[in-house]
């Protein structure tokens, strides 16, 4: 690096640094991490903490899985594991679990995230849960709404709409002088929409097709197009016919209908790393069914609201997202608040699993009439009015004091994400290496996520708009609609595709730099992700 600078012109006179200098640099680094790390675990005892668990497959099909521990103070990584003989011993993943819940703290844990809602690992959380009363088991919100939108994505209406669009995105992008030709158009626009978050780029995409409709539809009408050469090939001609459609658009329209509201409660919950989601998922998942109805004009919205619900009642939901959204003060005291009886059985289950004995479930359940009612501090004006401009833990520990023992209840609540590991995005060569090679790269790689992790609490990712969002570059997109292809295959109707071997992201990353190379690579991925 040194020498490059130089070599540039960059710093004549420059002196590469020592060894023992470089190496002072490093031990400050490893302090500063530590130290890090030191006060995170420190602020355990008052949020408490959500262990996440992020499984992956080597190169050499080894089966690897971090675990990291989640809190509003930040995010730290704690170790990785082999777990290769492993899956399908219920007992060994346990013990595995078993170690890390004892590095943390039984007491500081209030709930574990796996990656998945495999038969497997379901098993394995119900007896994690029988063993330590207090700790909750749940599955990535992310890769639940993922299902739910690969629910609806096998509806046969839905199927039609990927292949067409496939046919729009794959013939453009094919050949460089008509996708110039198309972004004259379209203002320059991309037809093909980023996003680091892969399952939500064919979505994005045929919004961006749809809202291009006018644009394209001219251009495929224009003497350009049909003096072409393009034109006169079958592909050519089969695009004309998809785009001259009114079928293709009213379709794809009801498609955004059915899934946008989905994609943004992805976008969102993938958004953040500072904002706790407890306290908010049972409300986004019912505004995202309620919007849905909405857009469907309270007619034939049942198939899309019975895929969510599917989902949400088997996989996604857990006691603490009702006990969050009765705990979130800008929700309880707002006009549509609803208690209805799955979140009074999950406010209740809550108290009985994390109070510490019947005493102190009892004052919990007697301080909440205070907090139903509003009364003492819950009550005072400048309570009142912060209600919907503090976040939930910060307002509960401003006005909450009257009512300690709630207090305490709510705050570890209220403190708790919704999301796995996968949206830190950890180097997993660094895994890799560490089981290889053992003890001698333990070391590098607790600085190295760690660091890595301390560094994303600074980054301040845009949860409403996918500007800021950056291509993720993976082997192969490996999303529905190529599991889509294999169901119309075998001459099934993709209904029942919701199962272990297709719930699975492939989530692997590589390590390099971004490059138009790989830009390309990815732009290839996202058309084949339309394949039908």
């Amino acid at each position: 690096m040194v020498d490059a600078i130089i070599a540039r012109g960059g710093s004549s006179g420059f002196e590469i640094p020592s060894c023992d200098e470089l190496s002072s640099l490093i031990q400050d680094e490893m302090k500063d991490i530590h130290h890090y790390v030191k006060e995170v675990r420190q602020s355990w005892q008052s949020t408490g903490c959500t262990i996440l668990l992020d499984r992956w497959t080597d190169e050499k099909g080894c089966s690897l899985v971090n675990f990291l521990v989640d809190c509003p103070k930040g995010p730290i990584f704690l170790k990785s594991a082999d777990i290769t003989g492993t899956i399908g011993n219920v007992n060994a993943m346990i013990s595995l679990i078993d170690e890390v819940i004892e590095d943390v703290g039984v007491e500081n844990v209030v709930q574990v995230i796996t990656y998945t809602s495999s038969e497997f690992m379901d098993k394995v959380g119900k007896q994690l849960m029988n063993k330590y009363r207090t700790i909750f088991w749940s599955v990535c919100a992310s890769h639940c709404i993922t299902l739910m939108l690969q629910k609806i994505g096998m509806m046969k209406t839905m199927r039609r709409v990927w292949s067409q669009a496939n046919t729009i995105t794959k013939f453009i992008y094919s050949d460089e002088t008509l996708l110039r030709l198309v972004k004259e158009h379209t203002h320059g626009r991309d037809l093909i929409m980023s996003s680091r978050i892969k399952s939500t780029i064919p979505f994005l995409t045929l919004e961006n097709i749809v809202s291009e409709n006018e644009n394209l539809m001219i251009f495929f009408d224009s003497s350009t197009w049909k003096t072409s050469n393009w034109a006169h090939t079958a592909m050519g001609r089969e695009l004309s016919n998809v785009v001259e459609d009114p079928t293709f658009w009213t379709e794809a329209t009801l498609v955004l209908k059915a899934t946008i509201p989905l994609v943004r409660s992805l976008l969102l919950v993938n958004g953040g790393h500072d904002n706790p989601l407890v306290p908010i998922i049972y409300e986004t998942m019912d505004q995202v069914k309620e919007t849905i109805k909405k857009e469907f004009r309270n007619k034939n919205y049942m198939p899309f609201w019975d895929a969510i619900d599917e989902i949400w009642d088997n996989t996604l939901h857990s006691h603490l997202h009702s006990a969050g959204y009765f705990l979130n003060p800008s929700l309880h005291y707002s006009s549509d608040f609803s208690s209805d009886s799955e979140v009074a059985t999950g406010l209740s289950c809550c108290i009985v699993h994390m109070g510490e004995d019947h005493k102190t479930q009892d004052c919990i359940s007697l301080q909440l009439d205070k907090y139903r009612t509003a009364m003492g501090t819950f009550g005072e004006e400048i309570a009142v009015d912060d209600r919907t401009k503090l976040p939930p833990v910060t307002w509960w520990s401003l006005y909450g004091s009257q009512c300690p023992e709630l207090q305490k209840f709510a705050i570890r609540i209220l403190s708790q994400t919704c999301c796995g590991a996968s949206r830190y995005n950890l180097r997993r060569s660094s895994s890799e290496q560490r089981q290889t090679q053992g003890m001698k790269c333990g070391g590098i790689e607790f600085v190295q996520h760690n660091a890595h992790l301390q560094h994303s609490l600074s980054v301040k990712n845009n949860t409403t708009t996918n500007s800021n969002f950056f291509l993720e570059h993976t082997k192969e997109l490996n999303d529905f609609v190529m599991a889509a292809k294999q169901e119309l295959n075998s001459g099934r109707d993709g209904s029942d595709l919701v199962t272990e071997g297709k719930q699975e992201l492939n989530t692997e990353r590589d390590d390099s730099g971004w490059s138009d190379t790989d830009e390309a690579i990815v732009i290839r991925g996202v058309i084949s992700s339309f394949e039908m």
